[in-house]
């Protein structure tokens, strides 16, 4: 008892030493009072980045969901995974599924979904700062399958006991195809019960079947058919009646085509074997009528169906007659007969191309030689003169011989002058030519002072230059002057307009060029915000251009300009949409949306414009973006401005005395539209709007002004 109560005292005091023995620190507080990687105030806990991955292995009832946490948010995630509903943006709070945790990728299988339904699907994440989701993907299960979808295609080479027939399998019907032919009976709605043949091939979709062991002169009927796992699926009935007895093949003649002065092409169509395997088919000819294989004729292989024909070594300018031939075991059948004239040596057949790259003194044309004539082209070119109907007589080219296409260069001609071209081919029977050709060579003048060195057609009969800039003003000097570059703007800075402000404003309402003309207000630095006080010439009838022309800002002296009145004018409403819509141009190209050092615009370039010169995305779109072509201010003065190419920059608008540039191209046509509007140029970011017939005589728009060229 002694020993026992010993013991037990012993084993208090051990215990008593292991619960006050002093335990380690853990390890971010070893050494340190501080923690090595303590959480500070400054570090937050945000919802976690997942993305939606791939929906693959689509069944009628499941599919398979990837997703990829990208990002924790600096905790650890509690569950991740994916929703999905019948509806748009599923969340946790409807069907989900979840597999792990922690950052990367993963996949999740969704089962018991309904066949052919539509879901919408999200990969999702939760940490303790919330659930984050990925983009919502939809996805529709598959359709119950059903029987295979079969047509029934043409019967073919019938005789008394045989006859072949094609079929396609459109669908599967959403199983595998175990078996396809063809079944006949000579009742209706035959079977695979009744005789049928299966399919010794692969493909499905174009199949043909041999059929043997018919009775002669029995109608038949017949289907295609298909099964998979659901049954069997039929194609539509085809209906056949096998030959009563082998006779000699019928066989029809073609239309004869491709007559030249040797040679034709004919052919023919084999349409019944008449009970026997066709031996030989062609077509037969002769200068005497009802030709027959005696004659002339072709070879054209065995078997029904159509064939071709080339008749060779005919002679020019002579009637022959033609007709068609097959052969059997019975003897030989012709078809009608159908007779041609071949053709007489004539000059050569050629075609006048359009004519491109048009400058001062040169030109690009050329043409094409369709037909020789039946001999051999001994040369082609162009020729051209001032005169209509040019020869080869006059100033020409020499491209060459034979049949074909062919570009020739005009050269040494004359600036400012129209001439006429035609192309043309010679052979041993003489020179033909292609249709007339005009066109006028650029240049000849001097580039007006202040204007860029391009011509515009505004019209079918009138060019004009485009000034070098937008035009400005500034009342305190009372001067005009066109922007120092294309590209230059006054912006949101219009807004400090006034008659005595020293700056320069080149947003203006309608008519105010700073002569009294009539209007309420004609000064440039007017800002009313009633249409009435911008009448030209007092009354909302007259365009700009009427009466004397000083509501036109182009009738002041601009300083940059020439210095001199009435030498520049505001585009006609039609004129702009000349210049946009209907000109032709050497290579095509109008005009192009750009942004030209960092400002927004449109492109014109001039009609003799090579595509050499710089090349531009999205011509002629008008619902393009102005992001299309980007270029830089060296770009621009070197390779567009240097050729004669003028930028309509972005300048935006103004109300009242609230300037706007919101990068959109405001500019005035000269054109009244109605009461309290002209027509204007409107072209925003992926719109296109060059008569814009709801401009506010009030509203501040962009003025570019023009110079007639003739």
């Amino acid at each position: 008892m002694k020993k026992l109560y010993y013991i037990l005292i012993i084993g208090i005091i051990a215990l008593l030493v292991i619960t006050c023995t002093k335990r380690p620190l853990p390890d971010v507080y070893q050494q340190s009072d501080t923690p090595v990687n303590p959480v500070t105030p400054n570090d937050t806990i945000t919802k976690a980045t997942v993305v939606t991955g791939d929906v693959t292995d689509i069944t009628m009832t499941s599919v398979l969901v990837s997703g990829t946490v990208t990002d924790d948010g600096g905790d650890t995630l509690t569950e991740r995974g994916v929703c999905w509903s019948l509806s748009q943006n599923p969340n946790i709070d409807g069907n989900h599924a979840s597999n792990g945790t922690g950052v990367g990728n993963y996949t999740v299988n969704i089962t018991e979904l309904s066949s052919d339904t539509m879901y919408y699907v999200r990969a999702y994440a939760t940490n303790t700062a919330g659930t984050s989701y990925g983009e919502e993907v939809s996805f529709r299960t598959l359709n119950e399958p059903t029987k295979p979808v079969v047509t029934t295609g043409e019967v073919t080479d019938i005789t008394t006991t045989t006859v072949k027939i094609s079929g396609s399998v459109v669908s599967d019907g959403g199983a595998t195809v175990t078996e396809f032919g063809v079944c006949w009976s000579h009742m209706a709605n035959p079977s695979i019960s009744s005789s049928h043949i299966q399919s010794s091939g692969n493909n499905m979709s174009d199949f043909t079947v041999n059929v043997s062991g018919l009775t002669a002169n029995v109608k038949y009927y017949a289907r295609a058919y298909a099964k998979n796992s659901v049954g069997v699926g039929y194609g539509n009935i085809v209906t056949f009646v096998t030959n009563t007895e082998v006779s000699v093949p019928t066989v029809t003649t073609n239309d004869v085509t491709g007559i030249t002065q040797t040679t034709a092409v004919c052919g023919g169509t084999v349409v019944s074997n008449g009970g026997a395997d066709i031996t030989a088919k062609g077509v037969c000819w002769s200068t005497d009528q009802n030709p027959t294989i005696s004659d002339e004729h072709t070879s054209n292989g065995e078997g029904n169906g159509a064939f071709t024909s080339s008749l060779t070594n005919l002679s020019p300018n002579t009637t022959y007659y033609v007709r068609a031939y097959a052969t059997n075991s019975e003897g030989t059948a012709y078809g009608s007969q159908v007779s041609f004239v071949t053709k007489s040596y004539s000059v050569p057949t050629v075609i006048t191309h359009s004519i491109s790259n048009i400058t001062e003194t040169s030109a690009l044309c050329g043409g094409n030689v369709t037909d020789n004539g039946g001999m051999t082209v001994t040369s082609r070119g162009v020729c051209w003169s001032t005169s209509q109907n040019p020869t080869i007589n006059d100033s020409h080219t020499s491209d060459g011989s034979g049949l074909g296409t062919f570009t020739s260069d005009l050269t040494g001609l004359s600036p400012n002058t129209t001439y006429y071209v035609r192309a043309y081919a010679t052979n041993s029977a003489g020179t033909g030519y292609g249709t007339q050709k005009t066109f006028t060579t650029s240049g000849g003048g001097t580039v007006p002072t202040g204007a860029i060195d391009g011509q515009f057609s505004v019209s079918a009969t009138q060019q004009v230059y485009f000034s070098k800039g937008n035009l400005r003003y500034q009342a305190s000097t009372d001067t005009w002057k066109f922007a120092d570059n294309q590209y230059d703007i006054v912006g949101e800075s219009n807004s400090y307009m006034s008659s005595s402000y020293s700056g320069w404003i080149d947003l203006f309402g309608c008519g105010t060029s700073g002569y009294n003309h009539g209007a309420v207000c004609y000064q440039p630095w007017s800002t009313s915000t009633n249409n009435s006080d911008y009448y030209a010439y007092g009354s909302p009838t007259y365009n700009l251009y009427d009466q004397t022309g000083k509501a036109d800002w182009g009738y002041n002296q601009i300083s940059n300009g020439g210095n001199t009145e009435n030498q520049w004018r505001t585009l006609k409403n039609a004129e702009w949409i000349y210049v946009f819509n209907t000109r032709n141009t050497n290579s095509g190209i109008r005009f192009a949306k750009a942004v030209v050092n960092g400002i927004n615009g449109v492109i014109l370039l001039p009609d003799d414009w090579n595509s050499s010169y710089y090349g531009l995305n999205n011509t002629n779109s008008g619902d393009s973006s102005f992001n299309s072509n980007v270029i830089s201010s060296s770009q621009w003065t070197s390779n567009l401005e240097a050729h004669g190419a003028v930028f309509l920059p972005a300048g935006g608008w103004r109300g009242g005395s609230s300037a706007y540039d919101n990068g959109v191209c405001y500019y005035w046509s000269s054109s009244r539209s109605n009461n309290d509007c002209l027509y204007g140029v409107y072209i925003p970011d992926d719109q296109f709007y060059p008569s814009d017939s709801g401009c506010d005589r009030m509203d501040g728009r962009s003025v570019r002004l023009v110079k007639d060229a003739n």
